[in-house]
């Protein structure tokens, strides 16, 4: 077939074109890198205020810590005999282990 014959064929409409449909690959995902590499000496605040020793107190905390470090508070209960407890602030909210 000519050129001439499928333009004419066109122009009577006997002519389908049929178009190819392009798939495309779905892309990867790409995974960021981090940006900044952390290291050891990233921490070295928050690992020399826990090397410190905390003093403990005499009534259950009530406040709502400010950072990492205020999380963690130490009581010497009244009760006879003394007992120690750890509090930690966890959802919200202030909970103790008793230590003896």
């Amino acid at each position: 077939m000519t050129e001439e014959e499928l333009k004419k064929l066109q122009k009577e409409g006997k002519v389908e074109e049929v178009k190819e449909e392009v798939k495309k690959e779905p892309e990867k995902e790409k995974i960021a890198e981090p940006i900044i590499k952390e290291t050891l000496e990233d921490f070295i605040i928050v690992l020399e205020e826990l090397r410190q020793i905390k003093r403990y107190q005499t009534t259950a905390p009530t406040n709502i810590p400010r950072n990492f470090l205020e999380q963690i508070a130490f009581v010497k209960t009244t009760d006879t005999p003394p007992a120690f407890r750890v509090y930690f602030y966890i959802a919200n909210e202030w909970k103790y282990i008793t230590l003896s």
